[in-house]
């Protein structure tokens, strides 16, 4: 007996369905345009698993529009991680908002040096412009004798980074402060390991950028400045001042950046000890000790 479709509702193979889906995020000249098929589609069906190429997906008149929706604001060039709410970062979820910046990969290698670095010891931990905390909490999870705080101007990206940290169950040993760099801190506050993603894009570079940045992410934690170093002619200072002798600082810069970066650093007494590359090879991040 052929089984009741109810009204109201259409079938179809997930192969076909998602081929769709893909190719018309192809045409718009999404990246990848099959992942991202498969996120919408699940979130449209109010899946968390991903979608397998035999299934069978029944769309209800609800479904499609929610699937309808979603593939138009992602065509308009929403990410998927703004259309669900999260993004993951060093296999944890983190939530996002408005005012907090859509963390990516290559800013994982700063956490696995942090990690390293800090490994079962009781260690304090800074990180500046800590926007969603993903950089604190994630290190705080492979760490578990350390705690840190995390600063931020925004109060809104504050609230979210707490919210985050309840998530993970971290708030015990992760504190948020909003705070223009460090000015929330006692004057003689350091720590063992300071962590920082500033803003480090070019205002000139804004033009060559995609609409999931610019309209997505928050600006002010995405440009610096004509030369993309005004972040760091303010950070770096609060950095020599902040960092415990024998302390380490991790901070992510932008595509050929380095040697700019590091001699503002020398001026205040910082020495680059390693340059860390990330996916691509491009030289991401930074370690800075006291010279």
């Amino acid at each position: 007996m052929a089984s009741h479709k109810p009204e109201g509702t259409s079938s179809y193979h997930a192969r076909d369905l998602l081929n769709q889906l893909a190719e018309k995020l192809a045409l718009a000249g999404i990246s990848s345009p099959r992942l991202d098929a498969n996120q919408i589609l699940q979130m449209a069906l109010s899946r968390d698993e991903t979608i397998l190429s035999h299934h069978e997906i029944i769309l209800d008149t609800a479904s499609q529009k929610r699937l309808d929706d979603l593939m138009a604001q992602r065509l308009a060039g929403c990410p998927v991680s703004r259309l669900r709410g999260y993004r993951e970062f060093y296999s944890m979820n983190f939530f996002l908002n408005k005012d907090t910046l859509d963390p990516r990969p290559d800013s994982e290698v700063l956490v696995e040096k942090a990690i390293a670095a800090i490994q079962d010891k009781a260690f304090e931990i800074a990180d500046f412009g800590t926007g969603s905390g993903c950089l604190l909490l994630a290190t705080l999870a492979h760490c578990q004798n350390a705690k840190g705080i995390g600063l931020d101007i925004s109060d809104t990206a504050i609230e979210q980074a707490r919210k985050n940290a309840a998530h993970h169950r971290l708030e015990d040993r992760a504190q948020f402060l909003a705070s223009d760099w460090d000015k929330a801190l006692a004057g003689d506050r350091q720590f063992d390991v300071i962590l920082s993603n500033p803003p480090y894009i070019p205002e000139e570079d804004k033009a060559h950028l995609s609409p999931e940045v610019t309209i997505y992410d928050p600006s002010r934690a995405l440009f610096a400045g004509k030369t993309g170093l005004d972040a760091y002619q303010i950070l770096l200072p609060i950095i020599a001042k902040r960092l415990k002798a024998g302390g380490a600082s991790f901070v992510e810069i932008g595509k050929d950046q380095e040697s700019d970066v590091i001699s503002i650093a020398s001026t205040v007494g910082l020495r680059c000890e390693n340059m860390v590359p990330d996916l691509s090879g491009i030289i991401r991040c930074l370690h800075f000790i006291h010279d």
